[in-house]
């Protein structure tokens, strides 16, 4: 989390737009089973799940495609949902050109 923080704050520094997702909370049991004695016992966790943001990337590169706000963008994902709103950008824009950087350990 705060390396999350402090990239953020970094991104306002050089004027890029910061548009948070949402976390919704899940609440999961998880199976375990002792190596030792083969004893099943069940373990109750909370997670959170992201949510919302790949949703916010695309209406918000539609949106500024739209406004004509860039000739090129640059969008760090490697989240394949993202693909189908992506070719529609370019079909919509054929002038618009859309850099994709996939991050280390991630294939889109």
């Amino acid at each position: 989390m705060r390396r999350h923080r402090i990239y953020v704050k970094i991104s306002k520094t050089v004027n890029i737009e910061f548009i948070p997702g949402k976390f919704k909370r899940r609440d999961k049991d998880l199976e375990i089973e002792c190596i030792n004695c083969g004893t099943s016992f069940v373990y109750p966790y909370i997670y959170h799940e992201e949510k919302h943001t790949d949703v916010n990337i695309v209406v918000k590169l539609f949106e500024c495609a739209y406004k004509n706000e860039f000739d090129t963008a640059i969008l760090i994902s490697g989240d394949s949902d993202l693909t189908p709103a992506l070719r529609t950008i370019k079909q919509l824009f054929p002038q618009k050109k859309i850099g994709l950087i996939i991050p280390i350990g991630r294939r889109a």
